[in-house]
């Protein structure tokens, strides 16, 4: 699960590919993430609670051809 602003998402897509792991979970939130008022902060952090939760606790469908494309790059998929 990673947060990330929406000013990074593209780059946060390509990254978690990049790096062999495309079903990551993302949770979008809004850029920026600083210098926001205290009742902004806290209005954003519970819009993406929901993103959060089902990052951390559902499943991510994995393709046949990623799964072997881990196992052909040697990552352990036993996990």
């Amino acid at each position: 699960m990673t947060l990330v602003g929406t000013r990074f998402e593209i780059l946060a897509n390509y990254e978690r590919r990049r790096l062999g792991m495309p079903e990551l979970p993302l949770a979008i939130v809004p850029y920026p993430m600083g210098g926001v008022a205290t009742e902004e902060a806290q209005r954003r952090a519970v819009a993406a609670l929901d993103q959060v939760v089902n990052g951390l606790t559902v499943q991510p469908m994995v393709s046949p051809q990623a799964a072997k494309a881990k196992v052909d790059a040697g990552y352990d998929t036993t996990v």
